[in-house]
């Protein structure tokens, strides 16, 4: 059983490290794509500058609740956490 739970454990910590990166990688992808339509449409209509506003702002939220979530899952496959669980 201890071998189980073992083997398990790593799995899981690896999932989350990989989470963690992939969800890394992904923020900064998705910046890159947005950062550029965020200009093209500037650039092109100057006026939508507040609805742009918003819309940066927004993204940046949903990007940093992605990230919450990878760094908590990774963070709670630490061994220093064993002490906080039940």
């Amino acid at each position: 059983m201890l071998r189980i739970d073992h083997a398990r454990s790593h799995w899981v910590q690896g999932w989350a490290t990989s989470r963690a990166h992939h969800v890394t990688a992904q923020v900064d992808s998705q910046i890159q794509a947005k950062q550029k339509q965020w200009l093209d449409r500037l650039a092109i209509d100057p006026a939508r500058f507040a609805e742009v506003e918003q819309e940066i702002h927004d993204t940046f939220g949903k990007l940093a609740d992605h990230t919450v979530a990878a760094i908590l899952a990774e963070a709670s496959q630490r061994p220093e956490m064993q002490t906080h669980k039940n």
